[in-house]
């Protein structure tokens, strides 16, 4: 039996774990606990909107998200600060967004 080749795609949303609807499960996804990079929030939309190339949802994100409290953490290996996007935060643009759900801003 043949095994059938995973997309890009694919591999992306394997990353992510689901609840009974299908809906992405943010609260395990990520490598700090404080919140998400920017690489992984990208493929958290990229999962969300179901294709690969995602500028111009990356930017309308973005814009949603506009300016926000956000931890800031140091890389274990290189020892640089990089800031992260709160889980919840990233979920209520992504479902503006997607979904055209209001939300509130603090």
């Amino acid at each position: 039996m043949k095994l059938k080749k995973r997309t890009k795609l694919q591999l992306i949303k394997d990353r992510f774990y689901y609840d009974e609807e299908g809906n992405i499960k943010l609260r395990s996804y990520g490598v700090f606990n404080s919140g998400l990079t920017h690489e992984e929030i990208k493929n958290y939309l990229r999962a969300r909107a179901n294709k690969i190339s995602i500028e111009r949802v990356y930017k309308k994100f973005i814009e949603i998200a506009g300016i926000n409290t956000c931890p800031v953490v140091s890389c274990p290996n290189c020892n640089k600060e990089m800031s992260l996007m709160y889980r919840h935060d990233v979920q209520r643009f992504a479902d503006v967004l997607f979904l055209g759900i209001s939300t509130y801003w603090d």
